[in-house]
Formats: C-alpha cells, structure tokens, sequence
C-alpha cells in the first residue's frame, strides 16, 4: 500500500518554483508518488493560499502564475482533500486547544493539521518553523495530534526517515 504524506502550501509553492535548496528532496518524493509508493495529498485550503508565485513573480504574469499553479495542482499524483465542515471544525479544536496553551496556529494551517489527520497521512512536510510569524509554526507540533502522533517534517526530515523504513 502506498504511502500517504500531505504537504503544505509553503512546499506546494516550493515545488512548483524549483526553488534551490528543497526541490532537491521534493523530487525523489515525486518520483516515488509518479511510480505509486507515495500518495502526495494537498489540502484544497492550499488551493486558496497559493495565489501568486514570489520567486516567478518578475518573470511571469499572473495568468501564467495561475496557469502553472493549475497545471501542477492537476498532476495525477496530486490528491486534493476538500476542507468540509467537519475537516475545519477539527481545525478550529486544534486551534483553540493550542491558544489554551499560550500557542498560535493560523486557521490555514489548522485545517492543513487537521486534514493531515483526517487522510490518515503518515506525515505532514513543511517548512513552517513559526520563525516568520508569531504563530508556533506547524514543525513544532509533530506528534502532538492524531493517533498515532502525526509526524511533521521538513522535507530533508522526510527523505532521511524514508530512508532509514526501507
């Protein structure tokens, strides 16, 4: 059975950019999800968050931005989970039980959280540290939710936990 990971919209972005220093670990990612060992799921909240593509932003119009976003998000190994009712209640309960203790998580990334869980993935990979904000950021919560703790990883984490399951 193939492998389930959810990846979040910074790393969405990432891959779609080519941008130096992640595509090198998204790539072997993307070859295991084209041969069937990965299923890469994206939350359809990402769809929302990425509107623009920074690093491609002077070169491109933003029709050819929204053309490549597209082009990328229908790749037949992209999974889109709908964020329903119950996906974003979930989300809020990460949320508020977070802020009860002292933590921030954006509404975005809680139901990107929650539906790492729902999808029963075995991770999510980001690169969200919360050093460019003033939320906890998603890599400091791993293990923290779901059952078992959902492991939250870079994408570096991934490969070199993929590595060591085989």
């Amino acid at each position: 059975m193939a492998e389930t990971i959810l990846w979040d919209s910074c790393i969405i972005i990432d891959a779609i950019q080519k941008k130096e220093g992640v595509i090198e670990h998204l790539l072997p990612v993307i070859r295991r999800a084209e041969s069937g060992d990965v299923r890469i799921v994206i939350s359809a909240a990402s769809i929302a968050e990425i509107t623009y593509l920074k690093d491609l932003s002077s070169s491109m119009t933003q029709s050819e931005q929204n053309a490549t976003i597209s082009a990328w998000m229908n790749q037949d190994y992209v999974i889109r989970r709908n964020a329903d009712v119950g996906v974003c209640q979930h989300g809020a309960e990460i949320a508020r039980s977070l802020s009860a203790d002292g933590e921030r998580i954006t509404p975005l990334d809680s139901i990107i959280l929650a539906t790492a869980i729902k999808t029963n993935a075995n991770a999510l990979i980001t690169l969200d540290d919360g050093k460019n904000s003033r939320n906890s950021g998603l890599l400091a919560l791993t293990g923290r939710f779901g059952d078992p703790g959902l492991q939250i990883l870079t994408p570096q984490g991934y490969l070199v936990q993929s590595e060591m399951d085989i």
